[in-house]
């Protein structure tokens, strides 16, 4: 019922009153006039969250194949396609009394068109939000940036297509955790940055157990302890976060992190020990361009 209503809120520009609403943030779920209907087994459930990954363009059945079941498909693919095609159209049509569901999942001289618009899926939503978000920062509105991001990392409810398993859906998995992950720093940062609070430790503790080498999550974490007067918390996260950096890539803490350790020293009235500055002949930036997989449920508390 959450998650209904999670998606009720979503729809806007007309999405409340589309026939067909879809969620890929979490568990594949799919709604017909406001009614949550099955899927059915898990392949046709993939083969239906690529059509909703691609809604509005023509996915070919070649291509489907692939996306669904890789570069080694079995001989039966192309017909187990349009099986459940065949299926999935039953399916998006679970009144008789209703208008008939062919022209929600069309066929055309391409390939099968899912008919769903932006705002009717949630994925699409988000990223929608989060270039709104952006646009308010570079126009200067922090606060409207703050809530756009709050409304976006609401919508999440766990890993993108969880339980899926697709090369395409590995992909667009991958590249949905990477948003959701730039998008809760952004969060986190604006709040911080407007001397705000709004619960972000046990957010941002979360985030970094989820990603325990990603080191602006972890300089966010202690700057929020810094703020809340936690500074033995802060230490202890720093020096755990640097002997997981030395024994996972060997490399030091970088400046941001540095600098917000040293800030928390300067608070208790420390200096830094010699041991703890990073020597200069550290490799730098080894293993720091991959971004690392995001897993923690980040659901933001509505922010005022």
């Amino acid at each position: 019922m959450v998650e209904t209503e999670q998606m009720e809120r979503v729809a806007v520009g007309g999405a409340a009153t589309a026939r067909l609403r879809v969620s890929v943030l979490g568990r594949l779920r799919a709604w017909v006039h406001g009614s949550e209907i099955d899927l059915g087994p898990a392949r046709q459930r993939a083969v239906f969250a690529v059509l909703a990954a691609r809604a509005g363009r023509a996915v070919g059945r070649d291509e489907l194949v692939e996306a669904v079941w890789g570069a080694s498909p079995p001989a039966t693919a192309v017909g187990s396609v349009y099986t459940y095609v065949c299926g999935l159209r039953r399916r998006l049509q679970p009144d008789p009394a209703r208008p008939p569901a062919g022209d929600l999942l069309t066929s055309t001289p391409h390939g099968y068109v899912l008919r769903l618009p932006g705002d009717a899926l949630d994925a699409a939503v988000f990223e929608r939000w989060r270039a709104e978000a952006a646009a308010k920062v570079a126009a200067g509105d922090a606060e409207g940036a703050i809530g756009r991001l709050g409304d976006a990392l609401r919508l999440w409810h766990g890993d993108p297509y969880a339980g899926l398993r697709a090369p395409h859906l590995e992909w667009e998995r991958e590249r949905l955790t990477e948003l959701r992950l730039a998008a809760a720093e952004q969060w986190a940062r604006l709040l911080l940055d407007r001397g705000r609070d709004d619960g972000l430790v046990a957010e941002l503790a979360g985030l970094a157990r989820a990603n325990c080498l990603h080191e602006p999550v972890h300089e966010l974490l202690i700057r929020a302890l810094h703020r809340a007067g936690r500074h033995a918390d802060a230490l202890v996260v720093f020096r755990r976060l640097r002997r997981t950096l030395r024994e996972e890539l060997g490399v030091e803490p970088g400046p941001a992190l540095r600098a917000a350790y040293r800030r928390v020293l300067a608070a208790c009235g420390r200096p830094p020990v010699r041991a703890e500055a990073a020597p200069a002949s550290a490799a730098r930036g080894h293993g720091r361009d991959h971004p690392v997989p995001f897993r923690h449920d980040l659901a933001p508390a509505r922010t005022a």
